[in-house]
């Protein structure tokens, strides 16, 4: 049984600054630019696996004023989901918006946004470009990620792999994400974009946070863990964890799961956050597996 009482959810909507392809970024905040959205009935969905198809999150928010359902019309606005309990919200989702339609049901104006994250990034940037040999692949992934309006992780632009030299000159030229996910392969790479930010990790590592994030019976999950059939013959099976509300939770987090059970260290593949301030489920559901 989830918590009925003391959620919130805050809705935050920058302006941004250029519908243009090469422009990425929130334009720096003045009167009017940025929007909070609190108090009001909010239904929600948020869906992330690390796959380099931008996440989804689907917003439903009740009885907006006339005024700000026909600013949620016009693009481009990014717009970012933190929720929680008792006052205190924590970020869950960042999208660029792509759809908004407000519409009347029974004595309510309903106003669906439809989110992706890194969703412009995504859909219209591009690279041109020429390398020339002895070229680092460092270089050339940082050139892409910056087309992107992306920088490379930290802990992935200082792996000494990188540091290779291109045999021979190298020319880039179409959507960057094609070309990122084709250099990242040799080295056992995949990409996604998690809450606006370029993550990149290979099939066991994980984000590093510093610290497993601990997940239990006392941290608020439902029920016992669910193990599902294996991705692959002999893999080990899946694991579906359902708890209460963790807004932080992304794919690529490590955790460790401490139940009557199952315990171990565990990654986080897939993460489903739903939930309405007024009525019904408030929770996360997680796929993992183990490291």
């Amino acid at each position: 049984m989830t918590k009925l009482f003391n959620r919130n959810v805050l809705v935050t909507v920058f302006r941004m600054s250029s519908p243009a392809a090469t422009e990425f970024n929130p334009k720096p905040l003045g009167p009017g630019e940025q929007l909070e959205i609190s108090g009001l009935r909010v239904k929600f969905k948020v869906e992330r696996d690390f796959s380099k198809h931008p996440n989804n999150t689907s917003i439903e928010i009740f009885n907006l004023a006339p005024k700000t359902r026909a600013d949620l019309q016009t693009l481009p606005l990014r717009v970012q989901l933190a929720a929680g309990y008792d006052g205190v919200n924590r970020l869950m989702a960042v999208g660029d918006l792509f759809f908004a339609q407000s519409k009347q049901e029974g004595t309510e104006w309903v106003t669906l946004l439809q989110l992706t994250d890194g969703g412009r990034s995504y859909g219209t940037s591009r690279i041109s470009k020429s390398f020339a040999k002895n070229s680092t692949y460092r270089q050339v992934l940082r050139d892409v990620a910056r087309t992107m309006g992306m920088q490379l992780p930290p802990a992935l632009d200082k792996n000494p792999d990188l540091d290779r030299q291109l045999p021979t000159g190298l020319a880039l030229h179409g959507p960057s994400r094609d070309e990122l996910t084709r250099l990242l392969a040799p080295f056992g790479y995949v990409w996604s974009f998690q809450n606006g930010v370029l993550r990149v990790l290979s099939d066991n590592e994980v984000v590093n946070r510093g610290r497993a994030l601990v997940i239990g019976e006392e941290q608020g999950m439902i029920g016992t863990p669910e193990f599902g059939s294996p991705s692959k013959t002999g893999k080990p099976p899946h694991i579906t964890i359902k708890m209460l509300l963790f807004p932080e939770l992304i794919p690529g987090d490590l955790v460790a799961l401490k139940s009557r059970a199952k315990t171990g260290s565990f990654k986080v593949e897939k993460v489903t956050h739903e939930g309405d301030t007024h009525s019904g489920d408030f929770v996360t559901t997680i796929e993992i597996k183990p490291i």
